[in-house]
Parts: structure tokens; C-alpha cells; sequence
């Protein structure tokens, strides 16, 4: 199967055979190997370099963020750089400048470093330039306060016991995110995992007896903590500068009901090794209620994980699109599409993002896309309104039927594939969000692709007509992270109640999305005694109701604004029947 690829704006770290480092050698409070990325500058393959460790002072209001022509000598000394205000590669190069060996960029987020891209100045450094999480910065902030050396190492280190593993190391489920009552074992979509790792020979010496052992922790919406599954596989030598895959038996979670599956990947051999920061892989994903996404659920927000943004080089028209198989199509309808937008402007003032849903019939059975295999069957836009205050956003979009402009598309049938697409048409570089902590490319490594639409992404940047030229598109190099993109696909609703028809009742939502306040209008052909209100969330929690006596217009208002972002419905009930429309809530 073919694979395209493109220049990425940002560039990525992949996972490689030497034992690229960050190590920190006294004092002893500190010593040991630390998890960094990195994303431009010197080639961390070809070298070590080792020295001591000083913050950056560029003499401003914020002196370690290093945006200005720095005011302290750094020559010989490994820089560290807060994150903010500026792009790393300035940072950098500010650092370089006033002759440091090596730059350590701090993360000013929880959860771990990023992968950087160096901006319009990256190109110039020359040094090596690592990212540490905020939290082990803290920690060597700490000792360099208390007037205390710290020593450090980056590069190409290696030790006579190493093996090592990473997330780009670890197989996981095609679809990350998707609906209890759509897992299915017999098509690409899968109710099974198969457990497998590349465990990596770093050292200088062969590795024996090596073993990996996974765990499978379940966590229902709601309920306690259980082992689902433990698995073991071994490799009896694991020769330097290769690696092995090592498999465990297969893990069947078709029939779950909704909660999260966290999976560790843990290995060792019979030496000790002496860098065991990557010898153990945490990993996730989720059965939901109704949403499909190709990465991680962030469960507390209510969204996909979403840890960084790409866009193609140079920004301009992009199309960001994931597929997905829809096992039980008839009787569902795909109602909304959620994701994260930002832009190097200083906010999303009159951005215009539209979303578009295809569906995919593989008529040649090549498992690769062809344009004439696409038809626009849904759609919506949102334009930012011109005082947009953010640069970055969460969107939840509803969906139009593409033929007649009604809420939502009934599915047609069951097995069909569809694509999500979001769009941007401008000239500006506007990034869409990805999860780079959830990665296939151990899935490609291993040829595991299904079709096309089993990718983690695909990206469009030229649209001929309502249709993508998705045959001009594919993958960013080397980048096998998922889009962090969720689509909605809801069960229609039966009722023994009559749901009322246009003529019966006119509903009007707006805005939707909404952030704060929503409002109704309805219209009723005939008085009704009772007219009552309920919102409910995806999950078919109530939220809110209440009702009126009487009526046969009414104008209602619902303050929306502490609800988390997300899919909700409003139903209304007359005399005669019932009624629902969806609405999203965007932060």
C-alpha cells in the first residue's frame, strides 16, 4: 500500500535504533536519564555534549524566557529556556548566540515535553535543543536556586545494557475512541487488540532473556478499577543495533460497555539496565457512548487528547481527515463533529473552518481512496466572529444533511465507511489538533493498515470542487500520531410517544454552537396544554426541564455556560408528542 508524504510545519522526533539521551550526572539528587523531545537543531545522533547547566537572562520582565538578545555569558554551558512568549527556535538561537552548548526548553504545561518545531529562525541553530517536562524542570530549578552545579549530558550516550521501548514502539487499537455499541470483530474497526511491542537493543552488549509483560486495567463510566488482561512474551537474545517484536496473545474487548482501558507495556532483560526510563510504556483507550475518534478520550473535558498542532508547511488551504467504519449504520445518525483549531495569528478572528462528511465506497476494492469514491453527504461551517479573543479553540459542529439541510444524516446502512473532514481555505497557517502520544506506527511497521481509512489521518490541501482531491493527498513524513477529531453518531430515537411533525411544531435552536445562553423558539400548529423542556447530555443524563401551561408559541432561554463542551439535546413535549433537536456547546 502506497503512503504519501509532505513537508510538516512543525517538525517530529521519531523512534530511533542509539540511545539519544538526557541524562543529568551530579549532583547525585538529580543524576539519571530524563524523558525529553526534541524537534530541531543539531542531530542528536552524531555527538555528546556535556557541560554545566545555567538559566538564560535575556534582562527582561521575564528573563528566562530568553525571547531578547540574551544579557548573561553562556559560553560552554548547557541553556535552560522556559517555554512561552516566543518560538523555540528564537529561544534557541538567543542561546546559541551567547555561547551555549545545548538548549533545554522547559515546558510551561503539565504532562510531559512536546515535540518542537523551530519557527522561522530553527533553521539556524546549530546546537542540540531538548524539551524537559515541567515538572523534572521544577525539580532541577530547584537545585540550581540553591546555589548548587548541575551537570548534564545530551546526545548520542550509549551503555553496555540498554533496551528500551517507547510509544512509537507499541501496537494499539486502530480506532482509539469508539461507541460500545459499535465494536465489531470481523472488519477493520476490531474488538481486539493483539498486544505487541518493538523492544529496542540500545546497548553494547546482546541483550538475553528479554521479556515483555502487559497489563489491561478497565475502568467503567462511573465504576471501580479491575485487571482485564495479562500477557507475556519473551525473546532469547535480542543482538546490538536490532530490534524484536515481541507478541502477546490476543485481548478480545468486543461486548464492553463504556469506560477507559489503560494498558502497560513493560520490559526487561537478564542485565540490568541502565537506562530504565524506557522500559516501561503507559497507554490508553477508551469504549464510549457514541463518539468515534482515532486517538485517545480526554474523559474529564469531555474531548479527544490533543497535545499539539500541525499544519503543512508555509500554512494555506488544508483538509485534516479521519475515517471510520460504522458497523450498525441503520437506525444511527451522525450528528456532530469536535475539534481543536489554533492559528499563529493572534486570534481566530474570521477564521472559517467547515466540516465535511463523505462517504467512501471503495468501488475498485483496492482499499485505497479514489475521488470518484467520494460522496458529500453532511456539512456545516463556523466562522469565528471578529472578536474572537483566543488563538486556539474547541469546536463541537453540528451536521447538515448535504441534500436537504436538516439536522444530523441518517445512516443509510450498516458496514459503511465515512470520512470527517475539517477544512481551512484561507492563506493563513491555521493548525488543526493532534495526539501525538497515540501512535500507529508500529500498526505500519507491521503492515496492519486494512484500508486507507484505517490511517490515523489523512490530509488534503487542494479541493477541486466540494470534494477533496484525496487522491493528492496522505500522510505528514515519518508521523503516525492521530487526529484529535471526534465524530457523534447517535442512536435515533423510538418512541411510542408521536413525534411531531414540521407541521405539528417549528423548533429553532441558535446559536449553535452555543457557549452561554441558548434559545428556543417554538411554534405550535394547535394549543397545548403542557409544553415541557428537557435537555440531556450523550449519555442521556438530564440535565434540565421544565415546563409552561398553555401555549402555542413560546420563547425559552437556557444558560448553558457552566456545561462542558460537547453534544447535548433539547427536547421538547406537547399534548401531542415529542420533538429533539441536538446543539453543541463550545469553550
Amino acid at each position: 500500500m502506497k503512503i504519501f508524504t509532505f513537508i510538516m510545519f512543525a517538525l517530529l522526533t521519531g523512534f530511533t535504533m542509539t540511545a539519544q539521551v538526557t541524562v543529568v550526572n551530579s549532583p547525585l539528587s538529580l543524576e539519571g536519564a530524563y524523558i525529553w523531545e526534541t524537534g530541531f537543531g543539531a542531530d542528536l545522533t552524531t555527538d555528546v555534549w556535556t557541560g554545566d547547566v545555567a538559566f538564560v537572562d535575556d534582562g527582561t520582565a521575564l528573563p528566562t524566557e530568553g525571547c531578547n538578545d540574551l544579557v548573561n555569558d553562556l559560553t560552554g554551558l548547557i541553556a535552560m529556556v522556559d517555554r512561552g512568549s516566543c518560538e523555540f527556535g528564537a529561544k534557541s538561537l538567543n542561546a546559541e548566540n551567547a555561547g551555549a552548548i545545548a538548549v533545554v526548553i522547559c515546558n510551561n504545561q503539565p504532562g510531559g515535553p512536546i515535540p518542537m518545531g523551530g519557527g522561522a529562525v530553527g533553521d539556524q541553530v546549530t546546537i542540540p535543543v531538548v524539551m524537559l517536562s515541567l515538572e523534572d524542570c521544577a525539580t532541577i530549578r530547584l537545585v540550581i536556586d540553591n546555589d548548587e552545579v548541575v551537570n548534564m549530558t545530551i546526545g548520542n550516550l550509549q551503555f553496555d545494557n540498554d533496551i528500551a521501548t517507547g510509544i512509537t514502539g507499541v501496537h494499539v487499537p486502530l480506532t482509539g475512541t469508539v461507541p460500545a455499541d459499535q465494536i465489531a470483530t470481523v472488519n477493520s474497526l476490531g474488538g481486539a487488540l493483539t498486544p505487541t511491542l518493538r523492544v529496542n537493543n540500545n546497548g553494547l552488549l546482546d541483550a538475553a532473556n528479554v521479556v515483555a509483560d502487559v497489563s489491561i486495567d478497565f475502568t467503567p463510566f462511573g465504576g471501580s478499577t479491575s485487571n482485564a488482561y495479562t500477557g507475556t512474551a519473551s525473546e532469547a537474545v535480542i543482538p546490538v543495533d536490532t530490534s524484536a517484536f515481541l507478541s502477546t496473545a490476543t485481548f478480545d474487548y468486543s461486548g464492553s460497555v463504556a469506560g477507559v482501558y489503560d494498558v502497560t507495556y513493560t520490559i526487561a532483560a537478564d542485565a540490568t539496565d541502565e537506562l530504565a526510563f524506557d522500559n516501561e510504556v503507559n497507554t490508553s483507550f477508551t469504549v464510549s457512548e457514541n463518539v468515534f475518534a482515532k486517538g485517545q478520550w480526554d474523559v474529564a473535558n469531555n474531548r479527544p487528547v490533543q497535545n499539539v498542532g500541525f499544519t503543512i508547511a508555509g500554512g494555506g488551504p488544508i483538509e485534516m481527515i479521519s475515517g471510520f467504519n460504522i458497523p450498525a449504520g441503520v437506525g444511527y445518525s451522525v450528528d456532530s463533529v469536535q475539534f481543536q483549531v489554533s492559528t499563529s495569528n493572534d486570534d481566530l478572528s474570521g477564521i472559517i473552518i467547515k466540516t465535511n462528511l463523505y462517504e467512501w465506497n471503495d468501488l475498485n476494492n483496492d482499499s485505497i481512496y479514489n475521488n470518484d469514491e467520494l460522496t458529500l453527504v453532511a456539512t456545516n461551517n463556523i466562522t469565528f466572529a471578529n472578536d474572537y479573543p483566543d488563538d486556539a479553540a474547541w469546536v463541537t459542529l453540528p451536521l447538515l444533511d448535504a441534500v436537504n439541510l436538516t439536522a444530523g444524516y441518517q445512516i443509510p446502512a450498516d458496514g459503511g465507511y465515512y470520512l470527517v473532514g475539517t477544512r481551512y481555505e484561507g492563506a493563513d497557517l491555521v493548525f488543526f489538533g493532534f495526539n501525538n502520544t497515540y501512535d500507529h506506527t508500529v500498526v505500519d511497521e507491521l503492515a496492519l493498515f486494512p484500508t486507507f481509512a484505517d490511517f490515523p489521518y489523512f490530509q488534503v490541501s487542494t479541493f477541486p470542487g466540494q470534494v477533496p482531491d484525496i487522491e493528492s493527498g496522505g500522510l505528514f513524513t515519518d508521523f503516525f500520531g492521530t487526529l484529535s477529531q471526534a465524530l457523534y453518531v447517535n442512536q435515533i430515537p423510538t418512541s411510542t410517544e408521536n413525534v411531531l411533525s414540521d407541521i405539528d411544531a417549528q423548533m429553532n435552536i441558535y446559536p449553535n454552537p452555543v457557549s452561554e445562553v441558548l434559545t428556543v423558539d417554538v411554534i405550535l400548529a394547535d394549543a397545548t396544554a403542557q409544553l415541557a423542556y428537557k435537555i440531556t447530555d450523550a449519555t442521556g443524563r438530564l440535565i434540565f426541564n421544565t415546563q409552561v401551561q398553555n401555549v402555542t408559541t413560546d420563547k425559552a432561554e437556557f444558560n448553558v455556560s457552566q456545561l462542558p463542551a460537547g453534544q447535548y439535546f433539547l427536547t421538547i413535549q406537547t399534548d401531542k408528542g415529542i420533538r429533539t433537536e441536538t446543539f453543541s456547546v463550545n469553550r
